[in-house]
């Protein structure tokens, strides 16, 4: 068995709840589709995205095209390898991480920051998982 090759991705889809110092979101995939042959496997996802405090100051709800992740991380593909490449590169490019990071929280308006401790265990989370991680 080799354990060093990346065998899936887990996808977590945005929370339309809007837990703290988050905004409320959602997700959109785009599947390889129903016709013979067809893989399932997910091409692209979009974030949707609704800016909290803009709608409590306007008093409606605006939503609006987050990101996308193949664009927002220059990714030819969303393949388990090409997911391991990016988490690799979120190492040594900190600005990189640093956009993951502002997308993992959607975008909120306090622009959280993950540094030191912060991202080598949110990168080491990122690499490894078992089937009882909570």
């Amino acid at each position: 068995m080799n354990k060093t090759r990346p065998v899936g991705y887990t996808y977590i889809s945005p929370s339309v709840t809007p837990y703290s110092y988050q905004n409320p979101g959602y997700r959109v995939y785009e599947v390889d589709g129903i016709y013979n042959g067809s893989t399932y496997a997910i091409l692209n996802h979009y974030n949707v995205i609704a800016n909290l405090t803009d709608a409590n100051m306007k008093g409606s709800i605006d939503w609006f095209l987050e990101y996308d992740a193949k664009s927002a991380y220059g990714m030819s593909a969303l393949n388990p390898t090409d997911w391991d490449a990016l988490v690799t590169r979120f190492v040594a490019d900190d600005a990189l991480f640093q956009k993951y990071y502002q997308y993992f929280s959607k975008s909120y308006d306090g622009r959280a920051v993950c540094k030191g401790s912060c991202k080598d265990g949110f990168i080491a989370r990122m690499k490894t998982s078992r089937s009882f991680d909570p």
